[in-house]
C-alpha cells in the first residue's frame, strides 16, 4: 500500500476510534516539514494527550512490490487478513498517554479493520530488538501487505507539555506524555 493511501486510511481509522480527550493533529499542522529547519520530510500521526503532551508517530513505506512505479496506478493485491484480536481501549491516566498503550491500541485498530490487503502486523515492543535507522526503537509497528510492500511507523518525538521539538528531543522516547 502506497504511503498517501495508507495515510488516508489510518487517519480515518484513528479518527473514528479516538478516545475522548485525545486529539489527533494533522502532520502538516504539527510543524514537521521540509522547511522546519530539521530536514524532516515525512508523514505520520501526531497525538496530543489531555495534559498537552505530544506523541509523533513517523511513518515510512519500504520494500514495495518489484517493479512498482509511481508513474502507474497502484495495483491492489488482496489475501487473507490477520486474525482479529481483542480490542484495546486507549486509556488516559492523569491526563497522560502511555506510548506502550498507544502502540497496542493502534495495532489492534489496524488488525481489526480486517483489510484484505494486510498480511501481517509486527509490534516493536513484542519482538526481539532490531535496529532501525541505526538504533533500536522500543515502540512502533511494521505492517506487511499482500502486494509485498511494508509500512513502518515508529516514535520520533514524545514531548512533555510545553516541550518543543529539537535535535535533543528527537528519538528520546518517554514512557508516557
Amino acid at each position: 500500500m502506497r504511503l498517501p493511501r495508507f495515510q488516508t486510511w489510518i487517519t480515518a481509522l484513528v479518527d473514528a476510534n479516538l478516545p475522548t480527550g485525545v486529539k489527533r493533529i494533522e502532520w502538516a499542522d504539527s510543524g514537521i516539514n521540509k522547511d522546519s529547519g530539521m530536514g524532516e520530510q515525512c508523514t505520520g500521526l501526531v497525538f496530543e494527550a489531555p495534559d498537552g503532551g505530544t506523541v509523533y508517530w513517523q511513518t515510512v513505506i519500504g520494500g514495495g512490490p518489484k517493479g512498482d512505479s509511481f508513474d502507474r496506478p497502484e495495483e491492489i493485491v488482496e489475501g487473507d487478513p490477520p486474525a482479529p484480536v481483542a480490542p484495546i481501549e486507549l486509556s488516559v491516566a492523569d491526563g497522560k498517554l502511555r506510548v506502550a498503550d498507544l502502540e497496542a491500541w493502534l495495532t489492534a485498530l489496524v488488525i481489526n479493520a480486517q483489510s484484505r490487503e494486510l498480511a501481517s502486523v509486527e509490534r516493536f515492543s513484542t519482538r526481539p530488538p532490531k535496529p532501525l535507522l541505526g538504533f533500536t526503537h522500543p515502540f512502533g509497528y511494521t505492517l506487511k501487505w499482500h502486494d509485498g510492500s511494508s509500512t513502518t511507523s515508529f516514535l520520533r518525538y514524545t514531548l512533555a507539555p510545553g516541550e518543543r521539538r529539537t535535535e535533543s528531543t528527537e528519538w528520546r522516547i518517554k514512557e508516557a506524555v
